[in-house]
């Protein structure tokens, strides 16, 4: 996953996490969360806020990426969808993630990275 290091200045210095005040918390907590995970691409597996959209697009477009994956199911999904693909974004299928979470295998006797899917979805 592509290195902003807005973020990972964030995520090391908790004490500049007290003083941010123009940071998008619902990206930054994707950006840690996806970090944790080793995921390819960023990913969001909580709610997206409507009104954090332009803040969430923006920032991908000036760091480059160009595209994301939406792992969470929140109730207002296919709005968020709605609103991702009316600013030039578009869905482009599903993939399997790894997420920050371990189970134990009972077979190999390890803890294993738990998987599940999410939506594909390309900055435009």
């Amino acid at each position: 996953m592509k290195i902003i290091k807005t973020y990972e200045d964030l995520m090391n210095d908790p004490k500049q996490r007290n003083e941010a005040k123009d940071v998008n918390w619902t990206l930054y907590k994707a950006y840690r969360d996806s970090r944790k995970a080793g995921t390819d691409d960023l990913n969001f597996s909580d709610i997206i806020w409507e009104e954090d959209i332009e803040g969430i697009l923006a920032t991908c477009r000036l760091e480059g990426l160009d595209r994301i994956t939406i792992s969470s199911t929140f109730s207002s999904l296919t709005e968020v969808l709605w609103e991702l693909c009316k600013r030039g974004c578009s869905v482009d299928g599903m993939k399997m993630i790894p997420t920050q979470f371990k189970r134990y295998d009972s077979e190999t006797d390890k803890e294993v990275t738990e998987y599940r899917p999410a939506l594909v979805v390309k900055i435009g």
